[in-house]
This record gives structure tokens, C-alpha cells and sequence, in this order.
């Protein structure tokens, strides 16, 4: 999952220049990156949940 990673990169990349210019986004924009890091967050907890607590995928033993 090569890209989810870089996906992740990007997004830390872009959530440190907004951070450092509050403000220079419009809201909907600001709105816009939170989602966006918040759904990439989640689906690296997802990746990296420890396979002891993963739910058995179904219709497999």
C-alpha cells in the first residue's frame, strides 16, 4: 500500500503549510483537507490495526 502512505505524506505536507498560513484557505477548502486527512487517518488505522483484533473477513475460516 505504497500509495496510501504517500497519500499520507501529502496531506501532512499540505496540513503543515496550512497550519503555517492560517487563513489562506477559504473555508470550504479548510473543510475540504480536514475530511480528507481524517479519511486517511482512518484508513491507515485500519492497515496497521494489530491482526490479533481484525474481524475474519467473511466467508473465510
Amino acid at each position: 500500500m505504497p500509495e496510501l502512505h504517500q497519500k499520507g505524506v501529502d496531506l501532512v505536507l499540505e496540513l503543515l503549510d496550512v497550519a503555517d498560513h492560517p487563513g489562506s484557505l477559504p473555508d470550504l477548502e479548510t473543510r475540504n483537507l480536514l475530511k480528507r486527512a481524517a479519511t486517511t487517518l482512518s484508513e491507515l488505522l485500519v492497515r496497521d490495526k494489530p491482526a490479533a483484533t481484525r474481524m475474519p473477513e467473511q466467508g473465510k475460516p
